[in-house]
């Protein structure tokens, strides 16, 4: 039951979670899931005796959603006016004639109440992951790229059929480009660029095994490279083409300190042949995108209006911010609608930091260094030549895939998709936990979960 309800968590989210907005019924299933996950995982932790890393981690998802909770807190009024940019707030309620009572720090606090709801499947399936064995989590990267296939042959559909295609999923979408699963073409190339090192990383991992066949398992790990670099090209993203490069030559770092079994010389060639025909059209469709940007004045580019708008909304809000979830509305207030298309409207800040930075100031600054800190940490140790961990595949593949995100997330809101959100929680729990063995302090616990304990490398 454990393993069918995370996989088709994994699986319901990636094809019902594609926008930011999305409502409806898969997505109200997806959540229901969620919610079971969620509950199944904290019976799981009761009986689990934790890592440092691991106990970290969870304090700080623990201190993020203690800090979205006290943007709920409400505060004495005289406390409240005094706060950075809540005069329009208190002159409405003058206006009105209305003597307000206690008030909440956020200036929405059924959208901050959202935001906190959102955040529920992410922390299950990061919980999930993280007590779950090799072979689940084997499992899952599976969905993962089965999920993706799927969603880029939906994208060439689409793009195909050209901008009248009945096959978008959203009616607020990118009309002529491949969106798959997505409301958006750049998120649709992420979950492609992410399927990248895991595809690496299960070819390699095959590639050691006795049971498998390298010719079957070379040619299935180009064949799911090549449909992902179609996917990508399709998408038209710039972001999409020049992160999947990276990608790549990252994917290709971690075939250095892999130990093959003896007289498989056809594995050796491996890392070099495939990487070879694999930068041949990523390059090609990377230059493609180089020529887009640099025909493109970055001066005219709508996202530097919408950063720099951003920050000076937040200037307006700190060091408080103006609550979780209430970008949209603020931002409404403070943009220069001559700097925006005729037609569009800003949703979100295309920079996910900066998003953050208007919404909690500086509240969330030590949050999100001890997470950069964490993250950096735990990457050093994965990649380390003579480290514990240097023989692993796995979290080396995951902490290729989270880069990948936290760089779109400087020009895109992936992490606001729940398909993207679901993903990257998986990647970081794999790299957070990537050690086999898992001590429990209830023995019966124990005996039940050796059937699926992590594999000893050799």
């Amino acid at each position: 039951m454990w393993t069918i309800l995370l996989l088709t968590t994994m699986l319901v989210g990636i094809v019902a979670g594609g926008s930011s907005t999305a409502a409806n019924f898969l997505f109200f299933v997806f959540r229901m899931l969620s919610v079971a996950l969620l509950a199944l995982a904290l019976i799981r932790l009761y009986h689990t005796r934790l890592r440092l890393m691991e106990t970290l981690s969870l304090a700080l998802i623990c201190a993020t959603l203690g800090l979205i909770v006290l943007q709920l807190v409400p505060l004495p009024y005289q406390v409240y006016k005094a706060l950075p940019g809540r005069e329009f707030a208190v002159s409405g309620f003058a206006a009105a004639g209305v003597r307000p009572g206690w008030q909440p720090l956020s200036l929405d606090p059924a959208a901050t109440t959202s935001y906190l709801v959102a955040l529920m499947p992410p922390i299950a399936m990061f919980l999930a992951t993280l007590l779950s064995g090799f072979r689940d989590r084997l499992r899952t990267a599976g969905v993962i790229l089965a999920a993706t296939l799927a969603s880029i042959f939906l994208g060439l559909l689409q793009r195909l059929q050209g901008t009248e295609s009945p096959l978008y999923i959203y009616e607020i979408t990118n009309p002529g480009s491949a969106t798959g699963f997505f409301s958006n073409s750049n998120n649709f190339a992420m979950l492609a660029c992410v399927a990248i090192p895991l595809i690496w990383f299960l070819c390699l991992h095959f590639l050691r095994s006795r049971r498998t066949k390298e010719v079957f398992v070379l040619s299935a790990a180009m064949a799911m490279l090549t449909a992902v670099i179609v996917g990508v090209a399709a998408s038209g993203s710039r972001s999409g083409m020049l992160l999947g490069i990276l990608a790549t030559l990252l994917s290709a770092a971690m075939s250095r300190k892999v130990y093959f079994k003896p007289n498989r010389s056809l594995r050796l060639r491996f890392p070099a042949w495939i990487l070879l025909v694999a930068l041949l059209p990523i390059g090609f469709y990377g230059i493609v995108g180089l020529l887009r940007i640099a025909q493109t004045d970055l001066l005219d580019e709508t996202r530097f209006y919408i950063a720099a708008g951003t920050i000076h909304a937040a200037a307006k809000y700190f060091p408080f911010g103006s609550g979780f979830g209430t970008f949209q509305d603020i931002y409404a207030m403070h943009e220069q609608p001559f700097n925006i298309p005729a037609g569009e409207y800003v949703n979100h800040a295309h920079n996910d930091w900066l998003e953050i930075w208007l919404e909690a100031g500086l509240t969330a600054v030590p949050l999100l260094a001890i997470f950069v800190a964490l993250f950096t940490v735990q990457t050093i140790q994965v990649w380390r030549a003579n480290g514990r961990y240097a023989t692993l595949l796995f979290p080396k593949a995951a902490s290729i895939g989270v880069v990948i995100l936290l760089f779109h997330s400087l020009a895109e809101y992936p992490l606001r998709m729940p398909a993207l959100a679901l993903i990257f929680a998986m990647l970081l729990a794999v790299l957070i936990s990537p050690r086999e063995e898992r001590r429990l302090r209830s023995s019966a616990v124990e005996r039940i979960s050796l059937a699926s304990s992590f594999d000893h490398p050799r």
